[in-house]
């Protein structure tokens, strides 16, 4: 089966761990520019809880394809590996983009600023390396964990 190559995977990781900076950047460029929001106090509590499912998520869906076996125990890889890859970076970078949107409508950095270390967190925590544990196990040819 044709999965990403290697460097495509490092590529696409490299990307979208690197958008998280840049939201950064936009935030502190802008700081000041937006007017507090009232309406964004609310929005915190939310945005936190659904930055953390949105990891627990992404961490959800890299234990599953790290811990598919056969039968008989061996490590199993599915099909939709790629699929599950790039979701759970995007279920990873969600946090980001809520706390750049809380940001945009007035938020302070010191409450937005969570949300872009669960995102950050999140990336590191599934890049390819890790992703695509079981795979390189596989292909090595060791079974052990």
């Amino acid at each position: 089966m044709d999965r990403l190559p290697i460097l495509v995977r490092w590529v696409i990781w490299g990307a979208l761990t690197l958008s998280i900076a840049v939201y950064l950047v936009v935030l502190q460029t802008m700081e000041g520019s937006a007017k507090p929001d009232p309406d964004a106090a609310g929005l915190k509590s939310v945005f936190y809880i659904v930055g953390g499912l949105s990891l627990l998520l992404s961490q959800g869906l890299r234990y599953l394809v790290n811990h598919l076996s056969t039968p008989e125990g061996a490590p199993r890889i599915p099909a939709w590996i790629d699929q599950a890859f790039i979701a759970s970076l995007a279920f990873a970078e969600l946090p980001a983009i809520l706390g750049l949107v809380l940001g945009l409508s007035g938020a302070l950095f010191p409450v937005v600023l969570p949300l872009f270390v669960i995102a950050a967190l999140g990336m590191a925590m599934n890049n390819p390396t890790a992703f695509y544990r079981a795979d390189l196990r596989q292909a090595d040819g060791s079974t052990d964990s």
